[in-house]
Formats: C-alpha cells, structure tokens, sequence
C-alpha cells in the first residue's frame, strides 16, 4: 500500500468518525443543552482533532491526564450554561 492510499484511507475514516459527532452537536444545539451558533461539522472535527491530540500526549507521558482534560474542557466549551 502507498503513502497516498494510507491517507486517503486516514482521510476517510475521520470524515466517517465525524458524522455522529456532528449530528450530536446538532441534537445538543437543538435542544439547548449546547451552546447555540456551534457549527457541528467544524465543533465535529475539532473534538476529533482534540481527541486525538489527548489519546497521542497521554501515551507519550503515560497519563490520562491530557485526556482528562480533553473531557472537561470540551464539555465546558460545549454547554449552553458554561
């Protein structure tokens, strides 16, 4: 398998991974329990992003700690009350 084909199966999967987070975004915004004005396909890829970011640091230092974190803050940037 090429580099390309790697990627373009990478590109792939995150696009697939963001629907459901999207349409959560979408669900929470309409019911009010997330803030209004989100944009679910872009809040989508950046809880990925983030996620992924937290699960890499937590592995490199051998903590939860950054995925503690990627828990608090996204529900924190997320919720309509915060």
């Amino acid at each position: 398998m090429r580099h390309d084909d790697v990627r373009n199966t990478l590109v792939d999967i995150l696009a697939e991974w963001a629907l459901p987070f999207a349409q959560l975004v979408r669900e929470g915004v309409a019911s009010g329990e997330f803030r209004a004005g989100l944009d679910p396909d872009a809040t989508a890829r950046f809880l990925i992003n983030a996620l992924q970011g937290s699960v890499l640091r937590g592995k490199v230092d051998r903590t939860t700690e950054p995925f503690d974190d990627f828990l608090a803050l996204a529900a924190t940037l997320l919720r309509a009350d915060a």
